[in-house]
């Protein structure tokens, strides 16, 4: 029964529920599997032990390695280990969630995960640095014999750690957005690529343009705030796309045409900046009622700081695609918005709102 339901969490199905697993499983009905959830004994350490007793005696190493992944989950209960009101990186702020360090083994195989609840009162989030670290284990005493193949697992469990980034400090929206779906099938190509260092086809729905195949050097794979992200380069130039916009992906068989090594997270860092300040976007310092925030917030690309007036309203640092994009969205807010900088815009917003009030004054 539990290798069934270890076996359709795997499937790639669309959805993942008692109903799903079961269909999946071949049972008649979800009573099997909703008991096997809701109604028998788990015990995870005897569980834990079991496989790693397994992994060591038929793919143990002198050498090998584990994967270090501080990762985190929202919660709705408080039943889950680890689950507990503390920092969320997925949120930036201090919600129910479960906080969970994953040790994978070097070759691929999960061998033991630990749930690390933090205290919520003196719990504080980890830098980039911390989130991402690696560390090795030795299942064995040290062995005299030379192990080139460990080597070789080790390299490989070390790339494919730098390609992956989670939960970056800085985010390109750093408005909340809603979670978009993210198809299993296409995630696990994209994946598939980014660690094999082959090029990537991708069916790529932009915003405000129909779908276009492209062709990419996959760089590694970011997610914040739940939302995915896979960095490559395009004709040498950087690329980042969204992968809830990715429609379809073939990992080509051909090499990739990116450095050895990458520091994923100074390639986040560096892709941000540019977000913020290339091209024509415009920054705009704004006194907005607490009614219009989610609106006006809605309309920018970012919202780079936030805080509260004393008078109740809050004042945003926010980022506007253009000059035009920035007067029109902020005139939507009438007077429950006051810019404060650049003058420019305040100048452009009262020449407006003049020649409103001269076409609709009294006759002279």
């Amino acid at each position: 029964m539990f290798a069934q339901f270890i076996e359709a969490l795997l499937a790639e199905l669309p959805k993942k529920n008692g109903w799903t697993l079961s269909e999946r499983a071949g049972h008649v009905g979800a009573d099997l599997m909703q008991w096997l959830l809701n109604g028998s004994a788990w015990r995870a350490d005897s569980l834990r032990d079991a496989v790693r007793e397994y992994v060591v005696e038929h793919l143990g190493d002198p050498d090998a390695s584990l994967v270090i992944d501080d990762t985190r989950a929202q919660k709705k209960g408080t039943k889950s280990v680890g689950a507990a009101f503390q920092h969320c990186g997925l949120t930036g702020g201090v919600r129910n969630c479960q906080a969970m360090v994953m040790l994978t083994y070097a070759g691929g195989v999960h061998i033991s995960s630990a749930a690390a609840a933090r205290n919520p009162s003196t719990g504080s989030p980890r830098s980039p640095a911390q989130r991402t670290s690696r560390s090795t284990s030795n299942p064995h005493p040290a062995s005299n014999s030379s192990a080139p193949a460990s080597e070789g697992l080790r390299d490989t469990a070390a790339d494919a750690a730098r390609r992956l980034l989670i939960d970056p400090e800085t985010d390109l929206l750093s408005r909340r957005v809603d979670t978009e779906e993210m198809s299993d099938a296409i995630v696990a190509e994209v994946r598939r690529a980014v660690f094999a260092g082959h090029r990537l086809r991708i069916h790529y729905a932009a915003v405000d343009q129909a779908p276009k195949w492209r062709t990419v050097d996959p760089i590694g794979l970011v997610t914040v705030r739940e939302q995915g992200y896979l960095l490559a380069k395009r004709a040498g130039e950087d690329r980042t796309y969204r992968l809830s916009r990715v429609l379809a992906a073939e990992e080509l068989d051909e090499p990739a045409q990116r450095p050895d090594t990458v520091d994923l997270d100074r390639a986040w860092q560096e892709r941000n900046a540019q977000f913020r300040t290339g091209g024509d976007t415009v920054a705009v310092l704004v006194r907005v009622h607490p009614v219009r925030r989610e609106h006006l917030v809605g309309t920018v690309l970012a919202v780079c700081a936030e805080e509260a007036d004393v008078d109740g309203w809050l004042r945003l640092n926010v980022i506007f695609q253009d000059s035009r994009h920035a007067e029109w969205a902020l005139w939507q807010h009438a007077t429950d918005a006051e810019v404060l900088a650049p003058q420019w815009l305040r100048t452009s917003l009262r020449n407006r709102a003049a020649a409103i009030a001269a076409r609709y004054g009294p006759p002279s």
